[in-house]
């Protein structure tokens, strides 16, 4: 299988560079993606391996418009910008219960005594938007929606009259996981719109110079710009795409001697203030999660069934003992129902408490939310979640900007 073919950004190789190629990109709209998969799937002898696409557990999109609502555009403050990441995260439904302390992967019960054999996804831990469940259909669909609306959004009065699109950069880390699973998802960013440019930030000039190597780790990459904050914990698909655009931020607005420090001396910047993050978010994914493998192994229609899994007999499941599934709680249906706006709040509801919970949660909550919403409308069905259409909201009154959302899935940021 041919390698990677996603090019790098534009070469720059000193600050005059870099602030030419933040020039040129400044009113772009940034999409950072990322993938992550599972651990356990083992091909039957004699059959090829398992595709990315078919271990595909978990999908991490983060998108910085400049030219949002809430963006103070004489503000050029890392600590500032981060407020205006709008994040989304999907965990593959068939997946949903295959973590690092649930996977079933033979050889990760030697983890404690060689980390590298531990179960590297983490997809409870997402700290930047709730959670949400798909099947890859739908996981590919919604992409596919997302860049098609991303390149109407927010656009002038002369570009909407004259049919011009906004530019879209999308970047990968490490692009070759992302291109597999694209191309058998049946999407190509590229040939979407002339106006959507794909990067592999790994691969950059600037990256490659800072640490006198072809391909460095994100964890070191973005941490050396500060973009992991106090810890955040990547393997995330999420996490790993906020960090991601958290450091190409950090490139962006670097001052000449921040260069100096982290470019030229090749020492760390300090780490970008994480004050906008609501806190909530994590503690509601993390509750979720299956909580011991025990639960999880001892009922056999949880385990996945692809002839690719060769794990069929997870250690824990005895045959012919019941299968009785223990704390099921644990384990119900999370994806948020349609939110009912709430002046400029949305609110998701929690199926596996069968209570409503409104959250008003941060700015890229209520973001995420309202786009969530034009998704679910008419297509989630089931006896504990009823598809209602959100009541109308006072759209934003800006003559210059026509965002291309519904005049019902418009909040005042």
């Amino acid at each position: 299988m041919p390698g990677p073919t996603t090019p790098a950004p534009p070469m720059v190789v000193d600050h005059a560079d870099m602030m030419a190629f933040a020039k040129d990109v400044e009113d772009s709209i940034l999409v950072t993606m990322d993938f992550e998969g599972v651990d356990h799937l083992q091909a039957a002898k004699g059959q090829p391996q398992p595709s990315n696409y078919v271990k595909m557990s978990e999908v991490g999109i983060a998108v910085f418009d400049p030219r949002d609502k809430s963006a103070n555009t004489n503000q050029i403050r890392i600590d500032d910008l981060g407020a205006q990441i709008r994040a989304r995260h999907t965990i593959i439904e068939m997946y949903r219960r295959y973590t690092e302390e649930t996977c079933t992967a033979f050889y990760h019960r030697g983890a404690y005594r060689n980390p590298s054999k531990a179960h590297h996804a983490r997809p409870y831990h997402c700290k930047f938007a709730r959670s949400i469940f798909r099947t890859a259909e739908e996981a590919m669909r919604d992409i596919k929606q997302l860049i098609g609306e991303l390149v109407h959004q927010n656009r002038t009065t002369a570009e909407v009259q004259n049919g011009v699109e906004r530019q879209i950069c999308v970047l990968f880390w490490a692009a070759g996981m992302e291109e597999d699973i694209l191309r058998e998802g049946g999407i190509d960013l590229v040939g979407m719109s002339s106006r959507i440019k794909v990067w592999d930030m790994q691969i950059w000039s600037v990256f490659q110079i800072r640490f006198t190597k072809k391909q460095t780790k994100g964890e070191e990459a973005f941490g050396s710009l500060g973009a992991l904050g106090d810890g955040s914990k990547l393997h995330n698909a999420t996490n790993d795409a906020v960090a991601q655009m958290l450091a190409l931020l950090k490139l962006l607005t670097l001052t000449e001697e921040e260069w100096s420090t982290w470019h030229v001396d090749r020492r760390d910047l300090p780490s970008i203030s994480m004050d906008w993050v609501n806190t909530t978010i994590y503690e509601d994914n993390f509750s979720s999660r299956p909580k011991a493998l025990r639960d999880f192994s001892r009922n056999p229609s949880t385990q996945n069934t692809s002839k690719h899994n060769g794990n069929k007999n997870p250690r824990g499941y005895s045959k012919g003992k019941s299968s009785h599934h223990r704390g099921t709680s644990n384990y119900a249906a999370q994806t948020p129902s349609v939110p009912a706006v709430r002046g400029s709040v949305a609110s998701y509801v929690k199926d596996n408490t069968s209570t409503n919970s409104s959250i008003g949660g941060s700015e890229t909550d209520q973001w995420w939310t309202a786009y969530e919403a034009r998704q679910s409308i008419g297509r989630i069905s089931s006896a504990k979640e009823v598809s209602k259409k959100p009541t109308a909201a006072v759209a934003s009154s800006s003559e210059e900007v026509g965002t291309g959302w519904p005049a019902e899935m418009e909040w005042d940021m």
